[in-house]
């Protein structure tokens, strides 16, 4: 017969600690098509501000690219853009994508930022260029 042996559970008090991203590198910005969107087989996608996001991390295969992302540096190696009014579903064909709004997202409305700065940027360079 086996006695009853005593079990001592410790308590470790957890510690919630917030870390923003505090940079954000995109090495590929790219405009596309609303009919595109299906070509990557995504069921949601994300709405801010204006555009549609569809973006593609680094991978954390390096641990520089690990390391940089613990000190808050996110890198985006494709940044997808859709310029589009907001709308809860999209159906394109026999495709139906969720619209989520990030337009409450730090990151999402940098990225818009991104965005109409770089546009803005390309415009000028063409009217310079005219």
């Amino acid at each position: 017969m086996e006695e009853n042996k005593k079990v001592e559970v410790e308590y470790v008090d957890a510690h919630a600690k917030y870390m923003p991203t505090v940079k954000i590198i995109v090495h590929n910005l790219i405009e596309i098509p609303l009919e595109n969107i299906v070509a990557f087989s995504v069921p949601v996608v994300y709405w801010c501000k204006g555009y549609i996001l569809i973006m593609n991390a680094l991978p954390f295969q390096s641990d520089s690219v690990a390391k940089a992302f613990m000190e808050g540096e996110l890198h985006i190696s494709d940044l997808f853009y859709i310029k589009t009014e907001y709308k809860p579903e999209l159906e394109i064909g026999y495709a139906k994508i969720k619209v989520v709004d990030m337009s409450n997202s730090f990151i999402h409305q940098q990225l818009v930022d991104l965005i109409n700065n770089f546009t803005m940027l390309n415009k000028k360079k063409g009217d310079k260029n005219d």
